[in-house]
C-alpha cells in the first residue's frame, strides 16, 4: 500500500509540473499546424504574438509547428483558433487537440 502510495504523489508531482501553463479554471489545447511550403518561419514569428499562445514547436511529419494554447473558456479558445489562429497568412491546416483536464488521468 505504501508502494502504491508513493507511485500516485510521484505521479501527482510529476503532473503539477507538466501543468505549470495550465491555472486553475484555464483550458488547454494543442494546435497542430500545416504551414504552406515556405512559411512555418513566418507563422511560427506571427504565432509568437499571440498572448494565448504560451508554447510554440516545430514538429517533422504531417504537420510543421504545434502550438500550445491557454484560454479562459471552452469559447475563448474557440474564438482563438478560428477567428485568430486558422486565419493567418501561410496556415494550410489545423487540429485542434483540447486537453481533458488537470487530474482527469488519475
Amino acid at each position: 500500500m505504501k508502494e502504491k502510495n508513493e507511485k500516485l504523489e510521484h505521479n501527482r508531482l510529476k503532473h503539477e509540473k507538466t501543468t505549470k501553463y495550465q491555472p486553475d479554471g484555464k483550458v488547454v489545447a494543442f494546435v497542430l499546424i500545416d504551414a504552406a511550403p515556405g512559411e512555418s518561419q513566418k507563422v511560427y514569428n506571427d504565432l509568437l504574438t499571440c498572448s494565448y499562445v504560451v508554447e510554440i514547436r516545430g514538429l517533422f511529419g504531417e504537420y510543421d509547428l504545434i502550438a500550445k494554447v491557454v484560454a479562459d473558456s471552452n469559447e475563448s479558445l474557440t474564438l482563438d483558433i478560428i477567428s485568430d489562429i486558422r486565419r493567418k497568412n501561410g496556415i494550410s491546416d489545423t487540429k485542434t487537440l483540447t486537453t481533458a483536464g488537470k487530474y482527469s488521468f488519475l
